[in-house]
């Protein structure tokens, strides 16, 4: 997507997990996210639809409904693309009362000056008729961060090229921390890492309690390898900072009605950040001490921003 960046990241992209994020955040800006609804048509057969709806189930994404209003957008797009049918239908029945789609940054709808966009309409999300600018380019193979976009491309959008690009980035893995870092079934992947095998360039052994598997032979040696990181978790933990916050703001809470959603908010986001890796240390908070608590949360909420960053 076109836009402007501080250095080449060498963090393996997530399409399906920062789709999902899109899908909430993006609301606050209306370019971005059809920007994004432009690199989607450009790459869609490289688009994981059945792990967007693992991400779904396993993880507490809010933008379902906006997900399959894309879903349906795409399906139109290609000419009736199954994959996107199937996907609009999670939420095809559940338009609920008609609801601004896009937000300005302090929370306000922005208003259907012209026509109204007939497919997100049927999801209840108004908005004008999506207009694309076509900027989006095809992405470049050859960039580290795009190594689960390469390697779909030559394996197919399955399992295989998830769990791939998983032993790729790690000297070794079992079958269940795989399944659970690439949000597949574990049979799944058990049959996946099976079938790999028997090409002999996937090695399997015991190490203590349990099976891993790795990588053999030069073949591999082509492929640039970059940082793992598990984007669903932690845009996860961005969606519940950002909702929690903006509700604050837009309800003018008091110091000590804000510790208290705050101290909600940390009881969701310490587990996710846990998941991705990540230790912390929010502090428990203390009666008649909300400024004291709300102080630290930031402090240890900034630090925590600084570490991704």
């Amino acid at each position: 997507m076109p836009g402007h960046g501080q250095g080449e990241s060498h963090a393996v992209i997530d399409p399906e997990a920062l789709l999902l994020l899109t899908c909430s955040l993006g609301r606050y800006d209306a370019r971005m996210f059809d920007e994004m609804l432009g690199w989607l048509v450009l790459h869609e057969r490289l688009i994981d639809v059945q792990r967007l709806k693992n991400l779904l189930r396993d993880e507490d994404f809010a933008g379902g409904r906006v997900l399959s209003a894309i879903g349906m957008y795409l399906s139109a797009a290609k000419r009736g693309g199954v994959k996107w049918q199937r996907l609009a239908a999670i939420y095809g029945g559940e338009a609920g009362k008609p609801g601004p789609l896009f937000f300005s940054t302090d929370g306000e709808p922005v208003p259907v000056v012209r026509e109204a966009d007939p497919i997100f309409a049927r999801f209840g999300l108004q908005r004008e008729k999506v207009e694309l600018r076509k900027h989006a380019q095809l992405f470049n193979p050859d960039r580290p961060a795009n190594s689960r976009l390469r390697l779909r491309a030559l394996f197919g959008v399955n399992s295989r090229a998830e769990t791939v690009n998983y032993l790729l980035l790690h000297e070794q893995a079992g079958t269940m921390e795989i399944a659970r870092a690439t949000y597949y079934f574990k049979l799944t992947v058990y049959n996946t890492l099976a079938e790999m095998r028997l090409s002999g360039m996937v090695q399997l052994w015991s190490s203590g309690t349990e099976n891993v598997h790795r990588l053999k032979g030069p073949f591999w040696e082509e492929f640039p390898r970059a940082d793992w990181v598990n984007w669903a978790a932690l845009f996860c933990v961005f969606e519940h900072v950002w909702t929690t916050l903006t509700d604050a703001e837009r309800h003018q809470m008091d110091t000590v009605l804000l510790a208290t959603e705050l101290h909600q908010l940390e009881q969701k986001i310490v587990p996710l950040l846990h998941r991705a890796g990540l230790l912390a240390e929010f502090p428990a908070p203390s009666d008649g001490k909300a400024d004291a608590y709300l102080n630290r949360f930031f402090a240890e909420l900034k630090q925590l921003l600084i570490i991704l960053h």
